[in-house]
């Protein structure tokens, strides 16, 4: 099985505004020769019980966005069929 590199899922949580419990989270799915991987899932799960909180597939160049996502305690998945899953703590 191939992974999902470690060093390419780029997971990054953007604040929307100072005062707002909102922001973005965005990033990118690559392989381990740097090609984009399509159609990945990827979900928003929160950290303490694992309660899905969203989830898309990667776009043609393998990104992914997700709008008003909290700033409490998430984590990030990747799924691709092949490959092993990945996930990662939300970045703030």
């Amino acid at each position: 099985m191939f992974k999902i590199c470690l060093a390419t899922v780029l997971i990054f949580l953007v604040q929307a505004a100072v005062f707002q419990n909102a922001g973005k989270l965005f990033g990118s799915v690559r392989n381990e020769k740097s090609e984009a991987i399509v159609a990945a899932t990827v979900t928003v799960t929160k950290a303490k019980n694992g309660a899905l909180i969203k989830a898309t597939l990667t776009d043609g160049e393998g990104e992914f966005e997700f709008e008003n996502v909290g700033h409490n305690s998430c984590k990030v998945s990747v799924s691709f069929v092949g490959m092993d899953p990945y996930t990662s703590d939300c970045l703030s």
